[in-house]
């Protein structure tokens, strides 16, 4: 289901999504952390990054009633509770 726009815009967001889940995954094989496979890892990122962009365009748009840090609290959880680490161990920028 992709939003409406140029085929142009269109390709250029799925290239950035790809070229971000590589990124993630090369850092991922650099700590060689195993548990999951190849392909997990790979839907996962591609679900995360690809829903964070979603997310955020419907947060601008105002399809989602919230505060910016509230929802940037709600999706690391999200990614922790995805990861397997426990709750605020992902920090955001204003945190570190």
């Amino acid at each position: 289901m992709e939003a409406s726009g140029s085929e142009a815009l269109t390709r250029r967001r799925r290239a950035m999504v790809r070229s971000a889940v590589e990124t993630a995954l090369d850092q991922k094989r650099s700590r060689n952390h195993g548990r999951r496979s190849q392909t997990y890892r790979e839907v996962a990122l591609t679900v995360l990054i690809g829903g964070l962009i979603e997310l955020l365009v419907a947060w601008k748009q105002g399809v989602i009633d919230s505060d910016l840090p509230h929802l940037v609290d709600q999706y690391v959880q999200l990614v922790n509770e995805v990861s397997g680490h426990r709750s605020g161990s992902v920090s955001t920028p204003e945190r570190q």
